[in-house]
């Protein structure tokens, strides 16, 4: 997932569900670009842009959720999307999910790049008890990673 993330981290790049941006963070290489973070949770697009900007990019943070469409606010022409494990938090079935990447697409660049990775399998009955998923039955479970590219 880190390799998806040096090899196709764009100038002008959107992080859906940041998280704690440890990818971006951790990408090593020089990124001067411009990224801007959407996700639902004001704490942690607060903590990545502190994080991010240490590093010397441009950042900038806009509430939203893949179900809706990209907010106005977050612009359009991105190079590269990054989408790391979120689409196993998002509620209803992958069938359902798929407007997600409608509403990713109409930002992207017509030569940009959407990559990222989910989790597999009925996450929701693995965390249960507070359980990590990871450690559930004493194995991680399937990860998916992918790279989307404009037709």
């Amino acid at each position: 997932m880190l390799g998806l993330c040096r090899e196709h981290l764009g100038r002008r790049h959107l992080e859906a569900g940041p998280g704690s941006g440890w990818y971006l963070a951790n990408a090593h290489r020089q990124f001067n670009g411009e990224v801007v973070l959407m996700g639902l949770n004001p704490v942690p697009l607060a903590y990545t842009c502190r994080r991010l900007e240490k590093s010397g990019c441009v950042v900038s943070a806009v509430a939203g959720s893949v179900l809706d469409p990209v907010p106005e606010a977050a612009g359009t022409g991105f190079n590269s999307i990054g989408l790391n494990l979120v689409m196993h938090c998002v509620p209803g079935t992958f069938a359902e999910k798929g407007v997600a990447f409608e509403h990713l697409a109409r930002v992207l660049s017509d030569d940009g790049v959407l990559f990222g990775s989910t989790i597999l399998g009925d996450v929701r009955a693995q965390v249960s008890g507070g359980r990590c998923p990871l450690r559930i039955r004493g194995s991680a479970p399937s990860i998916a990673v992918a790279m989307i590219g404009r037709a």
